[in-house]
């Protein structure tokens, strides 16, 4: 028999789930805006977004606490390219009571250029043809007068 007084919350709040990296991604990019589900209690919310390379979460390499909205982007150079992480929010009320959200891994590319250029002359107007590709863009096809 344990006694509780009146009016002391000890509701955990609902776990999150995560939005973006979604679980299986792979990003270009290694400044990563992270989003998850929002949540609510009568004693207000904050989140805790947690980033590992493994999924135990015992080689951390960020954690942000007391964020008040669901989303947060770390620092630039938190992320390493071509590198595989897993991260989770914890999600606390007012009240201390916590859970841990879903977990979600996602991996980074490595900054490997592409490149493509396609020249064609037409011997009639003498137009250059050409179209360049990168990882992240491509430029569409201009034409160039000679």
């Amino acid at each position: 028999f344990r006694m509780v007084a009146p009016g002391v919350d000890r509701q955990a709040p609902v776990g999150v789930e995560p939005i973006y990296p979604a679980n299986g991604q792979t990003l270009a990019n290694v400044r990563v805006p992270f989003t998850w589900s929002e949540r609510t209690d009568p004693s207000g919310v904050t989140y805790t977004l947690v980033v590992a390379e493994d999924t135990g979460f015992t080689r951390e390499v960020y954690r942000r606490t007391a964020i008040a909205t669901p989303g947060f982007a770390p620092p630039a150079n938190t992320l390493d390219r071509d590198a595989t992480y897993y991260w989770r929010v914890i999600v606390s009320d007012g009240a201390n009571n916590t859970v841990q959200g879903e977990t979600a891994q996602f991996s980074t590319r490595s900054r490997a250029s592409r490149y493509t250029l396609e020249m064609a002359e037409d011997s009639q107007f003498s137009l250059l043809h050409m179209q360049i590709n990168t990882p992240q863009t491509s430029v569409p096809r201009a034409r160039i007068r000679s």
